[in-house]
């Protein structure tokens, strides 16, 4: 067996072996982040929700924001990228102030005399304004990997090579 050739197997062995740490990493990242929703927030909790409604923190009915993220893989770089493409999503990651405009708004009485809002099609509304308010997010974020999961992680990757 020539120098040449062992170079080349060792070179060869090396890239299936940095694939294989990619591919553990890409399921590592994933379950921590869903650690991190069903812990509802990791190390630290997420603040809790300002009208509780019995539904756990950013998973609200659909579980669409857990259910759009992303872990995946760039070989060329050797990294791996995470992240959602939901509008919302990085709001809910960094939090921020979502400024909301005055707005037009139909409202129709209901017999107990309670206002509620109306669609187009009905018939006895009344139009108002709404005036403009701020809603402040808190920052939740969900796509960090905690200290407490590197030891995991670490040996699941000694596994591979």
């Amino acid at each position: 067996m020539s120098f040449e050739s062992v170079i080349s197997r060792m070179q060869s062995k090396s890239e299936q072996i940095k694939r294989d740490m990619l591919k553990v990493l890409q399921i590592e990242v994933k379950k921590s982040i869903n650690l991190n929703f069903a812990s509802q927030g990791r190390p630290v909790k997420w603040r809790k929700k300002a009208k509780p409604d019995g539904r756990a923190i950013l998973t609200g009915r659909t579980g669409r924001l857990q259910r759009t993220i992303n872990v995946e893989i760039d070989y060329g770089n050797n990294s791996i990228k995470m992240g959602s493409n939901l509008p919302y999503a990085k709001i809910h990651q960094e939090g921020g102030v979502i400024n909301m405009p005055a707005r037009k708004m139909r409202l129709r009485t209901k017999r107990s005399g309670q206002s509620v809002f109306a669609s187009k099609r009905h018939k006895a509304t009344r139009e108002t304004t709404a005036r403009a308010y701020k809603i402040n997010i808190d920052p939740r974020p969900f796509l960090t990997i905690p200290q407490g999961d590197f030891p995991r992680i670490v040996n699941n990757l000694k596994r591979v090579v």
